[in-house]
């Protein structure tokens, strides 16, 4: 094999992971090529010498249902066309599907090459996508995920012949140096006014699933030094409104893309990674933001999930506490000895994102999926 096809139905940003992917195959020295549906120029432009992108123009967010039908077959016809069209990025190449949605929306046809398939999510929630996917796992020549409960709970599920390989979320590039410098002008401004607090941030989708208030709350209660920062993306709720509008120590940033935002993440001095108990895909779950704080020495403030409490319990890289607890005590103890044993902590952080070799993991992914394709010729 002397190709690799991604293909995802989003843009390069909104999946890290991707990115980690791009940065693996690249150093391996094999030829890219990227369907996805955006890519920034600074992107383009680091990758210009590897990768071959391919950019396919379609309506993918807020959409109804009858529109995300009509998306779904568009995407599903360019990538097919393209794909016909150069042939040389499927025959001697391994198709490397890099979401669930991009899996639904080719469909069958799918079944006719070789495939790997990186599923990020378990959709235990979206009983249709849980359905669907089944076939989608049956016929890959590999399955990826995460984190090792959701590989095994794939297993169990649609009856697979092995247990998916688990590849964590963790970056090929971190920068491992506090206080950057930030490009994005807005983040850059509130950075500057906070610079002098001690900050804990919270990065990732900010909804009522993974709910931060009682964090917020806790955060009042304390001296004047720490202030609540969160960054990223939000729903058409009023979750974020109310918070900011009861707790005036909260503080927000609008999303800013990856890899930039981890600019914003080195001026942290605790990183939270909150998730509620409303379904397997939550409370097995597999954060980017964990690779993300330790990389910097950052500890970790969590719930008590057993995806997020089992590695904070095995590294000591930071403090779980029960988020439905109203009386705030727990959380203000757990910033405190944080805070106290700052050194001891940052240290254990370092370990766990030292733990997990990311190169070599897809190396034997690729070695693993050679030695598929050879034997099925």
């Amino acid at each position: 094999m002397t190709n690799v096809t991604i293909i995802i139905r989003q843009p390069l940003e909104r999946r890290p992971p991707i990115a980690t992917l791009l940065n693996c195959l690249c150093k391996m020295g094999y030829r890219i090529v990227l369907i996805c549906t955006e890519v920034q120029d600074k992107s383009k432009k680091q990758y210009e010498d590897n990768v071959n992108f391919k950019i396919i123009t379609i309506p993918t967010y807020k959409l109804g249902i009858v529109n995300k039908i009509i998306s779904w077959m568009m995407f599903r016809r360019k990538v097919f066309s393209f794909l016909k069209r150069n042939p040389e990025y499927y025959s001697k190449s391994i198709l490397w599907i890099g979401s669930a949605d991009a899996a639904l929306a080719l469909g069958k046809k799918l079944f006719k090459f070789n495939y790997i398939f990186h599923c990020f999510e378990l959709y235990d929630a979206f009983p249709w996508y849980k359905r669907k996917l089944k076939k989608i796992m049956q016929n890959a020549k590999l399955n990826i995920t995460p984190e090792d409960n959701r590989g095994a709970i794939f297993r169990s599920w649609y009856k697979l012949k092995e247990t998916p390989i688990t590849l964590p979320n963790k970056p090929f590039f971190h920068p491992q140096k506090r206080n950057l410098n930030i490009d994005n002008t807005i983040a850059s401004q509130i950075i500057e006014k906070l610079k002098d607090k001690k900050i804990i941030l919270y990065q990732g989708g900010i909804v009522k699933g993974r709910d931060v208030s009682q964090i917020a709350k806790a955060i009042e209660q304390i001296d004047d030094d720490w202030v609540l920062v969160l960054m990223g993306y939000t729903d058409r709720s009023r979750y974020l409104a109310d918070l900011l509008k009861q707790y005036p120590k909260t503080v927000y940033i609008p999303p800013v893309p990856a890899p930039y935002h981890l600019q914003i993440t080195s001026w942290a001095r605790i990183g939270i990674v909150s998730y509620a108990f409303d379904d397997l895909n939550h409370v097995f779950c597999a954060p980017n933001k964990t690779w993300e704080y330790t990389g910097f020495g950052i500890p970790m403030l969590g719930n008590n999930v057993p995806g997020i409490m089992n590695d904070l319990k095995k590294y000591g890289s930071g403090e779980f506490i029960n988020l439905q607890n109203d009386d705030v005590n727990e959380i203000i103890d757990a910033i405190n000895r944080i805070d106290f044993n700052y050194n001891s902590y940052s240290k254990n952080t370092l370990t766990f994102y030292n733990s997990v070799d990311i190169y070599q993991i897809i190396s034997h992914i690729i070695k693993e999926v050679d030695g598929k394709i050879a034997v099925s010729k």
